[in-house]
C-alpha cells in the first residue's frame, strides 16, 4: 500500500501556529500528524506535489 510508512521523523509544521508532530514518508506520500491540546492536524502530500524540502532547526528542537 502507498500509505505504509517507510520512515518517520520528528518535525514541526508552520501554519497559524507551530505544530509539533511526526512526518511519515511512504512510497508515494509525505504525511504529517500532530495532536496538540486535543486538536489533531493531518496533512497528506503526494510526492508529485512536492517541489522542495528544506531542513530547519525548530525552536522546539533546542529544548
Amino acid at each position: 500500500s502507498s500509505l505504509r510508512s517507510v520512515a518517520a521523523f520528528t518535525c514541526s509544521l508552520q501554519k497559524e501556529v507551530l505544530y509539533h508532530g511526526k512526518l511519515f514518508v511512504s512510497e508515494c506520500h509525505v504525511c504529517f500528524y500532530s495532536s496538540v491540546l486535543l486538536k489533531e492536524t493531518k496533512v497528506v502530500i503526494h510526492f508529485s506535489d512536492v517541489k522542495e524540502i528544506k531542513k530547519y532547526k525548530s525552536p522546539l528542537s533546542m529544548l
